[in-house]
């Protein structure tokens, strides 16, 4: 068993496995495997931020090499890098199993449920009622994307935009009267759009709503046609929750993926 850091020489064999998980191909990204004794690939992990709060994106071992300490192996590498560089904690998000409830808990992370994750697919959307009406309907002038603000703008977007992964290109914020009123990070990552934060500083949810429409036409814009693009959601307020799908044009074309975890601990 022999973990490695991938470089451009190794990084072919690893990359079909890196494709699974989004944002795992942000520049900066850390990236680890794990080979067996042969040489073969046993397992992968990817990460970011280690000199704040380290924050494992991709943690996954291949089903033959489960069981043998190759999870073990890739976290205590990446661990060892953390404390090196001074990271205060280490936190790790994944949909619920128990396997890795288990392997998280034993390697002394506490557990905490964050949200229930949900997606649909653009075709489901282009096959709803209100697909047609989202691209008639003219823009919001307070809903803008992140990429078209100005520089001043950006010290209003620094506090929630830290340490968060989000393309200025999907992602929208609202501003009225000079103040951030909510706004929606989004992650484009091959075929799977994360939304990766929403954040509303007043009680008019249907800013977050027209932000999500803005999203949609510019994936219509940028990919038109392309049925299979996923669109991801992670929510903790489940009404929001529910309005967000009746927006979507109805729970039928959401499913749910199951519950996150966010796996956190603390620096000896």
């Amino acid at each position: 068993m022999k973990v490695i850091k991938i470089n451009k020489k190794e990084e072919s064999a690893f990359l079909p496995f890196f494709s699974e998980f989004p944002g795992t191909e942000e520049e900066g990204t850390i990236k680890l495997g794990a080979l067996s004794e042969k040489r073969e690939v046993a397992g992968i992990l990817a990460a970011s931020g280690l000199e704040s709060e380290a924050h494992i994106t991709a943690l996954y071992v291949l089903p033959d090499f489960r069981r043998q300490g190759y999870g073990k192996a890739l976290l205590d590498e990446f661990v060892f890098q953390a404390n090196v560089k001074g990271a205060d904690a280490i936190q790790a998000d994944f949909v619920y199993s128990d396997d890795a409830a288990e392997f998280f808990a034993h390697e002394g992370f506490d557990l905490f449920y964050t949200g229930e994750q949900y997606y649909l697919t653009m075709g489901d959307l282009r096959r709803s009622r209100i697909y047609k009406r989202y691209l008639k309907e003219g823009a919001i002038k307070s809903v803008v994307p992140v990429s078209s603000l100005p520089p001043r703008a950006w010290e209003l977007l620094y506090k929630e935009a830290t340490n968060r992964g989000y393309d200025p290109d999907y992602s929208a914020v609202s501003i009225k009267d000079g103040k951030l009123t909510s706004c929606l990070f989004a992650l484009l990552d091959g075929k799977d759009l994360s939304i990766t934060q929403f954040v509303v500083y007043s009680t008019n949810y249907m800013l977050l709503l027209y932000q999500l429409r803005q999203l949609v036409r510019k994936v219509e814009e940028t990919h038109p046609g392309e049925d299979d693009i996923r669109i991801r959601m992670c929510f903790e307020d489940l009404d929001l929750a529910e309005d967000v799908m009746k927006f979507l044009g109805g729970r039928g074309h959401v499913r749910s993926e199951g519950k996150i975890v966010s796996a956190v601990r603390l620096k000896n």
